[in-house]
């Protein structure tokens, strides 16, 4: 299904920054000098800029023309959802504990609340940004600054809600955190903004995972999330986001971290819904020591659209990072892997290893994948590579020959290739959330192949 444009990209520019000027009195924090300097310098960032487009070497491959050409409403988070947010507390299942958003924002409940550890902040950014803002300027004025994220200053400008978790110096958060972001109908089509900040103070941990989702099967929106982290010394987080929007959903989530000496950082990346998608993930390695691991799986069908950029910079001696991103894509959809090592001068004895396989379902399924080192230090071991391929005839025939039918036996070697991704989360329950949906994406895959 094409989408006819509405609006050429200049209107839609206009009607943003319309939007902004006769609603920025609204949004959070607004009266604090340094937040609205901020919003006003994105505002007429974006304004000036503009959307990418496929001229621009990072968006080579992913046209944003139905996002330009169309208009959607900014939602702006009620006042009293984020100065009633409570400070510590969250809904809780027993295994985890949960925070739920409506269209970006904070939804506030009297009910099922059950405080964390001792040492572990989590509320509504709109609160901090309100009534704490000193607390947060440290870190959400630097991530402000201008970027290569063309789409970062739309989320700066309107953002007023989304999640702040801190994490205390030496606490580890017991049961894993859910921010679970749903998507609800509105009149027009609409524009959520959330804002994430996430502090790991020195030997903290936590796991956290992020869902996107709906429960609008066709419901037409634009996501665009913003996620800043920082990872003091020794810290360790494990980061799972799960994305499985309505299928005419757009979501555009920039993920940025930050991370100090002997930290580690273990992301999880699962794209599954959605009409078209973007995710970047750029994360510092600023002292020695520092590790990550950044695992991703990409999962589409239709003419689904799914673009993934990854940054990891090595900037300082002994570090470690690893990646592995896998996709699997059926029908007439397309996925981009775009994965960047930079290893600055200083970063000897830097180890980084990167790898994208793929399986194509379909003559007409299509991936760009484009693995990049770049290396500017003399003593590192680093690796890259991708593939691309289809289904094995001799794994297929193998499982054939010992009474599975054809259906079934593809269903087993594409879980077998989605799990190793999967698996890769410590956390089970984490894990079993994720697998849930993985499994009944692949179910629907499943008997696509064109052959």
């Amino acid at each position: 299904m094409t989408i006819v444009c509405k609006f050429d990209m200049n209107s839609a520019l206009e009607h943003y920054l319309s939007e902004y000027n006769s609603r920025k009195g609204l949004l959070a924090g607004n009266g604090e000098q340094w937040i609205e300097e901020m919003r006003e310098q994105a505002i007429n960032r974006f304004h000036a800029s503009g959307f990418p487009t496929r001229r621009n070497e990072e968006w080579k491959y992913t046209d944003l023309a139905e996002i330009s050409g169309r208009v959607f409403n900014p939602l702006i988070s009620r006042k009293s959802a984020w100065t009633d947010a409570p400070v510590k507390h969250g809904e809780s299942d027993g295994e985890s504990i949960r925070v739920t958003f409506e269209n970006g924002c904070w939804l506030s409940t009297e009910t099922g609340l059950d405080l964390p550890p001792p040492g572990v902040t989590i509320t509504s950014l709109g609160k901090m940004l309100t009534d704490f803002p000193d607390r947060i300027k440290q870190h959400l004025a630097l991530f402000s600054n201008p970027t290569s994220h063309e789409l970062v200053p739309v989320n700066t400008a309107f953002a007023s809600d989304g999640a702040f978790i801190h994490v205390e110096r030496g606490v580890a958060l017991d049961r894993p955190l859910e921010l679970l972001f749903t998507s609800i109908r509105q009149s027009s089509p609409h524009l959520s903004v959330p804002r994430n900040l996430i502090i790991l103070e020195e030997g903290a941990s936590a796991t956290i995972v992020e869902k996107y989702t709906s429960p609008h099967k066709s419901l037409v929106y634009w996501n665009n999330v913003h996620t800043e982290i920082v990872l003091e010394p020794g810290a360790r987080l494990n980061y799972v986001q799960l994305q499985n929007e309505s299928a005419g959903a757009y979501h555009t989530n920039v993920t940025r971290v930050r991370q100090a000496r002997d930290s580690r950082f273990a992301s999880h990346v699962f794209s599954l819904g959605g009409r078209l998608s973007r995710n970047d993930l750029d994360v510092s390695l600023e002292a020695r020591g520092a590790e990550c691991e950044l695992n991703g799986l990409y999962m589409t069908e239709g003419d689904q659209h799914m673009d993934h950029h990854t940054r990891i910079d090595h900037i300082e001696p002994d570090c470690t990072s690893s990646e592995l991103y896998k996709g699997i894509l059926a029908d007439s959809s397309r996925g981009v892997f775009n994965g960047k090592v930079y290893v600055h001068p200083d970063a000897q004895r830097t180890s980084a290893m990167q790898s994208n396989p793929n399986l194509l379902l379909s003559r007409k399924a299509e991936v760009d994948t484009k693995p990049q080192l770049e290396i500017f230090a003399d003593d590192v071991k680093c690796s890259h590579g991708a593939t691309v391929g289809q289904l094995e005839d001799e794994a297929l025939f193998f499982l054939r020959s010992r009474g599975i039918n054809e259906e079934s036996a593809r269903k087993m070697l594409l879980n077998a290739f989605a799990e190793e991704v999967v698996n890769k989360i410590d956390a089970a329950n984490s894990r079993n959330i994720v697998a849930e949906a993985v499994t009944e994406k692949v179910q629907r895959l499943t008997g696509r192949e064109d052959n």
